[in-house]
C-alpha cells in the first residue's frame, strides 16, 4: 500500500502550518515484522494477492466415533496424516482440544457447563507411543514434541483415542437439547494452523472469539442408534445402509426438482420409519474434501426437507453445477419450514454475486442455539420467530467467509462476521423482493430491494447508530479482547457492515463488488490477513484508501459534518461547512433555491485530510435550503446539524 500520509498529530507541527491544520491526519497502516518477512519470502504481496511462494499445510483425518444419546457421551478414534508444505522444519505439532473449555480450571470469558473436558489415550506418532514428557496439554491446546523432525515436504501420522460428554445447549456453539437433538462441534482433536506469518497459531479457545483452521480432507464413520438421523459435513457415502428405499427415491427427486421434497415426514417419524431398522445401531459414513472443519448433527426428532440449488459457473464459465439443499427440524418449529427455500436462494444469490459455491451440499439444522452458528456445509439455527430467514441466510453466507476464504476469525472477527453481515442485508432484501413478486406479480416493485435505497444499502436499519468513542472498540480489536459481548457484536457485525456499505458508495458499485470477487477468488482455501483485504480494494479501485481503513478499522473516530453557519449577503450567501469529528469523508452538499432549482457542491476528502476543519463556500442568491449528505451515503453521527432552512 502507499504511505504518503505521514503524520499522526499535526497539531504539534511548528511554524505557519500549525495555524492551518486543526485535526489529526491518519498515519499509515501498520506493517508487522511478520508481514514484512512474508513479503520478503514471497508468500504475500503488497497488492492483495498471494505471493508466488505462498503455501498452506494440509491434513487428512480418518475419524471413527459413536454417540450414546442416553448419556451424551462421545467416544472416538482419529488418524491424522499431517503434511508439511512449508519451507520450515517442524519440531512440534499443536492440537486443539476445544472441549477442554468445559474442563475445571480452563481460562474462559463466559460461564459454561463443566463436563470434565476431553480425555485422550493411546496417543501415537508413526504408530509408536511417545516417551513421557513429549506431550503437554494446557487448557484447550495439546503440544506434541515430535520424536523426529518433520522436514519440508514430509508427513507424519498421529493417532489417538478420545472421549468427552456433550454439554447441554448453550455451550456455546454446540450441545444437546433434552438428549434428543445433538449438535456435535469442536469435538475432535484438530491440528492448529501453521501459517506463513506467525508459524503455529494455537491460541486458547475462551468461548467468545471464534476460530482459525486449516483446510483438510475428512473421512467419518459415525455410529448412532437406529432411528436417529445423522447429518455431517460432506457427502453421505452409504445411503443404502442407513436410509430407507423411499427416502433414497425422494432424495433423487430433490436433485431433479425445484420443489421442496419431504424426505422424512412427521407421520413417518412417529411411525418409526426415520432410518433402516435392520440393526440396533447404524454407522453413517461421510467424506468431505477441502474443508476447514467437520460437524455432526444427530437427532430422533427431525423431519427432513430437500431440494437443490443451481450454482452458476461452478464448473467453469457457462457450466453450472448442483448443490443439494437439506433442512432438518422438529415439526413444531414451524418457522423453519421454509429453511430450504432460504438456503437455496442464498447459495444461488451469493454464487452469482461473489463466487460459485464449491461443495456438493448444504444442510441447515434447527435447535440448541439462540441465533446460529456456521460450519462447512452445515449450520445450526434457532427455529423460532420471524428471524429464521435472516439467521439461516447469515449462517450460509459464512460458507464464503470464512469457510471458503479462511481468515483468522479469532484475531479479526470483522473479516468474517462483518463481511457476512453486509451480504446478509443484500441477500435477504433480494429474497423478499422475489417473494413479493411471486405473491403480487402485477405490482410495481423497486428491484433494488429495501436494503438498496441510497444510504442504506447493505446496512442495518436506522437506529443501529454509532455509540460514543468511550464505549466503542476499534474494528481491528482481537475477538477475545472486546469490552463485553455486546460491543463485540456491535463492532464486528454491524459497524463493519455499515463501514463496507460506506466504502461501496465511496469507490462505486462496480469496483466494490469486483474487489470482493477478486478477493475471494485469490484467497479461496487460503488465509488472508486484513492487509490483503485492504490492498485488494486499493488495487481494484485504483485509489489510495489507507486513510479510510486507518480511520474506520483501526480507530474509533466519529464522522460529524455540519453546517456551521449561513450568512446572507447582497448577492447570495456564505456557507461555512465544518468537519467536527476526527473521521473524514468527501462532503456532498445539496443547495435548493427559491425557484426549485437544486445544485450539488462537493468537497473532496483531500481537503479534510490536509488537517482543516472548516470550508467556506459562496452561494448564489435565493437559497432556501441546504443539506449535507442528502442521499445518506456516510456514517455521519449527528444529522441534526446537516440541514439548514431559510426562515
Amino acid at each position: 500500500m502507499k504511505t504518503q500520509i505521514l503524520f499522526l498529530l499535526p497539531l504539534l507541527t511548528a511554524g505557519p502550518l500549525r495555524s492551518q491544520i486543526e485535526r489529526p491526519i491518519p498515519y499509515p497502516l501498520p506493517e508487522s515484522k511478520a508481514w514484512k518477512k512474508a513479503l520478503a519470502n514471497g508468500t504475500r504481496t503488497r497488492i492483495g494477492l498471494p505471493g508466488p511462494k505462498y503455501w498452506t499445510n494440509r491434513a487428512t483425518y480418518d475419524i471413527e466415533a459413536e454417540l450414546d444419546p442416553a448419556t451424551a457421551k462421545v467416544e472416538g478414534h482419529v488418524e491424522i496424516e499431517y503434511r508439511n508444505r512449508s519451507p520450515n522444519p517442524i519440531r512440534r505439532i499443536r492440537i486443539h482440544l476445544r472441549q477442554n473449555l468445559h474442563k475445571e480450571g480452563s481460562v474462559r470469558n463466559r460461564f459454561v457447563e463443566i463436563t470434565g473436558g476431553v480425555k485422550t489415550s493411546n496417543l501415537r506418532v508413526e504408530g509408536k507411543e511417545l516417551p513421557k514428557g513429549r506431550v503437554v496439554t494446557r487448557g484447550t491446546v495439546m503440544t506434541i514434541r515430535l520424536p523426529k523432525v518433520l522436514r519440508p515436504g514430509g508427513k507424519q501420522r498421529i493417532s489417538m483415542d478420545w472421549e468427552y460428554r456433550v454439554p447441554k445447549a448453550g455451550a456455546p456453539r454446540n450441545g444437546h437439547e433434552d438428549f434428543h437433538v445433538y449438535w456435535i462441534a469442536y469435538w475432535y482433536p484438530q491440528v492448529a494452523v501453521y501459517d506463513d506469518l506467525e508459524g503455529w497459531v494455537a491460541e486458547q479457545y475462551m468461548s467468545n472469539a471464534e476460530f482459525y483452521m486449516d483446510y483438510a480432507d475428512y473421512r467419518l464413520a459415525f455410529t448412532a442408534p437406529s432411528g436417529w438421523i445423522v447429518r455431517a459435513t460432506g457427502t453421505l457415502k452409504n445411503p443404502s445402509e442407513v436410509l430407507t428405499k423411499t427416502q433414497r427415491k425422494r432424495l433423487a427427486k430433490a436433485r431433479e426438482s425445484r420443489e421442496i421434497v419431504h424426505v422424512l415426514t412427521k407421520e413417518e417419524l412417529k411411525a418409526g420409519k426415520a432410518t433402516r431398522r435392520h440393526r440396533k445401531k447404524l454407522t453413517w459414513r461421510y467424506e468431505a474434501r477441502n474443508v476447514r472443519d467437520l460437524v455432526v448433527s444427530v437427532s430422533d426428532r427431525y423431519v427432513w426437507d430437500a431440494t437443490h440449488a443451481v450454482v452458476e459457473n461452478r464448473d467453469g464459465p457457462g457450466k453450472d453445477g448442483i448443490c443439494m439443499i437439506h433442512a432438518l427440524y422438529r415439526p413444531e418449529a414451524r418457522a423453519f419450514a421454509r429453511a430450504a427455500e432460504f438456503e437455496r436462494h442464498t447459495i444461488e444469490f451469493m454464487s452469482s454475486k461473489v463466487h460459485p459455491y464449491p461443495w456438493p451440499q448444504m444442510t441447515a439444522c434447527e435447535g440448541i442455539i439462540g441465533g446460529g452458528m456456521e460450519f462447512p456445509m452445515m449450520t445450526i439455527c434457532s427455529g423460532r420467530g420471524r428471524s429464521v430467514h435472516g439467521v439461516v441466510t447469515h449462517e450460509l453466507i459464512h460458507m464464503w467467509f470464512p469457510m471458503l476464504v479462511g481468515s483468522n476469525e479469532k484475531a479479526y472477527a470483522w473479516q468474517d462476521e462483518g463481511l457476512t453481515s453486509f451480504f446478509t442485508n443484500l441477500t435477504t432484501a433480494d429474497f423478499r423482493r422475489r417473494d413479493l413478486e411471486k405473491k403480487t406479480p402485477n405490482r410495481s416493485i423497486d428491484r433494488r430491494g429495501p436494503g438498496s435505497r441510497p444510504g442504506r444499502r447493505g446496512r442495518p436499519r436506522a437506529g443501529m447508530r454509532f455509540r460514543s468513542i468511550e464505549t466503542l472498540a476499534p474494528i481491528m480489536r482481537h475477538g477475545d479482547r472486546f469490552p463485553g459481548r455486546s460491543t463485540y457484536s456491535l463492532v464486528s457485525y454491524f459497524k463493519t457492515s455499515m463501514v463496507l456499505a460506506q466504502l461501496r458508495d465511496l469507490i462505486g458499485e462496480e469496483p466494490f463488488f469486483k474487489a470482493f470477487r477478486e478477493y475471494v477468488k485469490a484467497w479461496a482455501y487460503k488465509h488472508p490477513a486484513p492487509a490483503d483485504f485492504f490492498a485488494t480494494f486499493e488495487r481494484i479501485s485504483g485509489r489510495e484508501l489507507d486513510w479510510y481503513f486507518r480511520e474506520w478499522f483501526y480507530e474509533t473516530w466519529k464522522l460529524d459534518q455540519a453546517i456551521e453557519s449561513v450568512k446572507r449577503k447582497e448577492n447570495g450567501a456564505e456557507l461555512v461547512v465544518g468537519d467536527r469529528g476526527y473521521a473524514t469523508m468527501p462532503t456532498e452538499i445539496e443547495v435548493t433555491f427559491a425557484d426549485g432549482r437544486k445544485e450539488t457542491l462537493r468537497i473532496g476528502v483531500e481537503y479534510w485530510l490536509s488537517g482543516r476543519k472548516t470550508r467556506t463556500l459562496q452561494l448564489g442568491p435565493g437559497v432556501v435550503r441546504i443539506e449535507i449528505d442528502p442521499k445518506r451515503k456516510t456514517l455521519d453521527s449527528d444529522r441534526k446539524n446537516n440541514v439548514w432552512k431559510a426562515e
